[in-house]
This record gives C-alpha cells, structure tokens and sequence, in this order.
C-alpha cells in the first residue's frame, strides 16, 4: 500500500509542477523596427509556455525563460533586468511605447513570412 501512495504522491507533485507554466499567449509575434523610415532590425518573437525565443536580425537568436499572465509577460534579459510585455486587446504584445509586436495570425501570415525571410537573407 505505500508503493501506491508514494506513487500517488509523486504524480500529484509531477502534475503541479506542470500547472505552473501557463500559455495564455503562445504563438510567434513579430516586428519590424524602423529607423528615419529604413527597416534597422526585424524580430520575432516566439512564446512557449515558459520559453522565449527571440529572433533578432541583428542580434541573434536568444532564448530565456519567461512567466505568462493573463494581461502581460514578463521575462528576464542578460543584464538582469526584468522586461515586462503587456498583451493588447488584439492580442498583439507591446514591448514599450515605440515597440508592438504582431502577433501571428491566418489573415498577417503572409506579412510574418515576408519579414521572416528578410531576417534571414539579412544574415
């Protein structure tokens, strides 16, 4: 009987383990930022329950832990600050004042792949 409920146990904290990792906005987001109207860097963002990857055509490829709430996403950056992104009504993310990313979608995939295949052709 205790093989079962140490069995019993251990799966209980193996399934709250995986309750702490929310994916309210999984998917890819993307950007392109401009600068006096000429594209500087396109990236993409792309959400995983608490993974974040981020392809930046300048920077590289970055991937960090992140948590989801329902109204924003926060994750830490290399210097140790936490950046925080707050979810639009649409869905879209906003980085800060000068920065919104898209998010992927049926009807601005065409747009997400234009952009996508600049950033690696940029390279």
């Amino acid at each position: 009987m205790k093989k079962y409920g140490f069995l019993f146990i251990t799966l209980i904290v193996f399934h709250s383990c995986n309750l702490l990792e929310n994916h309210y906005h999984d998917g890819k987001y993307f950007t392109s930022i401009k600068v006096f109207g000429v594209s500087f860097a396109v990236v993409n963002y792309e959400l995983d329950g608490n993974t974040l990857t981020i392809h930046n055509s300048r920077a590289g490829t970055s991937k960090m832990t992140c948590k989801q709430f329902k109204d924003r996403i926060e994750y830490e950056e290399n210097n140790g600050t936490t950046a925080v992104m707050y979810v639009m009504e649409n869905g879209d993310l906003k980085l800060n004042e000068m920065i919104t990313l898209k998010k992927v979608t049926k009807e601005n995939e065409k747009e997400f792949e234009e952009i996508s295949a600049k950033n690696t052709t940029e390279n």
